[in-house]
């Protein structure tokens, strides 16, 4: 078993300790507003002291809240004494301060409309994600070891080396030509997903070294409880520039996790550069001109894709376990 400290980059612990006081004061504050929405939707009452005036030029009778005096230049001693106040200005009186707490209420509608689409998109992810979950699990293969044993017995190793005391399930889907893999978990279900095409660009022969890198870096995703608090993280994931800062220092620390299991450093180069290039056209690569490309890259949109990103660039990635490689 690898400490998780010794895994964690420098920068994900405090950006996990900020992404958990932010999300907690986020949904502590649309906690706060719902709750405060709806028991003034549901018990209008008025508000303030509602005040008759009787203007003596017109003789007509005006319902003001003392916070509107002021502004209509209106003092307490123009307004008519509690004892000249007939039963019908009495209810007057009280419809009138039932349409100004309605109207409070109307204003802060804008705040809410906006608060409930945010909840809407959230709810939307959580349970297309759960769907997502469901469809693989019934028509993707699980690994075992009678489905593609040779793999399984190296991704339970793998599971064991981390002291995963549970190993997640492990599917093999068909995609639309997409190399990849991720961990996800849905309430207490957790699985990783690898698609066959990245399957098949990472395996040569019988050797695995490439495809347990990957293996290994989405069960260090689950050993470092990435997969845990998503839908809790979410409104630290969507602040710009933080969320996807976050995301990359996760991807980084996976990787490590993944270099420290194969202590391997050229299987881990491998597997990043069939990522990009496929398996056929990745021999034909030179691995340190590709590090130095994104230096020539510049432009604002360069610069862009790179703090907005979820996942670090491919170079970089293959630099900093390269880097790791030669401590």
């Amino acid at each position: 078993m690898i400490p998780k400290s010794k895994i964690r980059t420098r920068a994900e612990l405090p950006l996990f300790v900020l992404a958990i006081i932010t999300s907690t004061l986020i949904w502590f504050l649309i906690g706060n507003s719902y709750v405060t929405y709806f028991l003034k939707l549901a018990e209008i009452e008025p508000e303030g002291t509602c005040v008759v005036f009787l203007n003596k030029d017109t003789g007509s009778i005006s319902y003001y809240f003392e916070h509107q005096m002021s502004n209509n230049g209106i003092t307490i001693f123009d307004c008519l004494p509690d004892s000249q106040l007939s039963d019908n200005i009495r209810t007057r009186l009280k419809e009138a301060g039932i349409k100004e707490s309605a109207r409070r209420v109307a204003e802060e509608s804008t705040s809410m409309i906006f608060l409930f689409y945010f909840m809407a998109i959230v709810l939307f992810i959580y349970l297309s994600t759960a769907l997502m979950m469901g469809r693989i699990r019934l028509n993707g293969v699980r690994l075992s070891e009678k489905q593609y044993g040779a793999f399984y017995k190296i991704y339970a190793k793998t599971a064991h080396e981390l002291g995963l005391k549970k190993i997640p399930h492990a599917y093999i889907v068909r995609a639309t030509g997409e190399v990849n893999a991720f961990a996800v978990k849905v309430s207490h279900k957790r699985m990783i997903v690898f698609y066959a095409e990245l399957i098949e660009a990472l395996v040569e022969g019988k050797k695995y070294d490439e495809l347990k890198a990957v293996a290994a870096h989405e069960l260090t995703h689950v050993y470092l409880r990435h997969i845990n608090y998503w839908l809790f993280l979410f409104p630290f994931r969507i602040i710009p520039f933080l969320g996807s800062m976050y995301s990359r220092q996760r991807e980084y620390s996976a990787d490590r996790g993944a270099y420290m299991l194969l202590k391997n450093e050229g299987s881990c180069t491998q597997a990043f550069i069939k990522l990009v290039a496929g398996k056929f056209m990745a021999k034909e690569i030179d691995v340190d001109e590709y590090l130095e490309q994104p230096k020539t890259e510049h432009g604002i949109f360069a610069f862009l894709a790179k703090i907005t990103g979820t996942h670090p660039p491919i170079p970089y990635r293959i630099q900093a376990i390269r880097k790791l490689a030669k401590k």
